[in-house]
């Protein structure tokens, strides 16, 4: 079961759900998390590195610095817990990613956390969800975001 970790705490329910079910089944997770490369940068991110790609680079670094910590911390804490998992942070396109993954493991689920936007709100809000859903055929599970900013 991958699971996309990206460190919003709105999107824990995610995590929990993903970590009931492989307690439950039995089941291995793989906790996978993107970074963008400076080519990949979504909006204004893309736009910072244009006027600051030496300082936009080291963000990214730092980024996935972190991300491989936390994941580190959270796949020792359930593996106590009697869960199989491995950590991945790979870079690139977070839905390609994501997709790739998925398709590569032969995934028989991926846990996705949603904000529950669908159709032009989902496309101008540049929904992961959907398209990661675009380029795999592997079942997803969307957990829904309790909290969402007001965006």
């Amino acid at each position: 079961v991958p699971v996309r970790v990206d460190g919003d705490p709105r999107h824990g329910p995610g995590l929990a759900a993903a970590a009931e079910l492989a307690g439950l089944l039995g089941a291995s997770l793989r906790l996978l998390s993107a970074i963008p490369t400076p080519a990949t940068l979504p909006g204004r991110s893309a736009t910072l590195d244009r006027f600051l790609p030496a300082s936009s680079r080291r963000v990214l670094e730092v980024a996935e610095e972190e991300r491989r910590d936390y994941l580190g911390r959270l796949a020792g804490r359930w593996r106590q817990g009697g869960i199989k998992v491995d950590a991945e942070v790979r870079r690139g396109d977070v839905a390609g990613v994501i997709a790739d993954a998925a398709e590569a493991a032969i995934a028989s689920l991926v846990v996705l956390a949603t904000h529950g936007r669908a159709g032009t709100r989902a496309f101008w809000s540049d929904s992961t969800a959907a398209k990661v859903q675009a380029q795999t055929s592997r079942p997803l599970l969307l957990v829904p975001v309790t909290q969402d900013d007001a965006r």
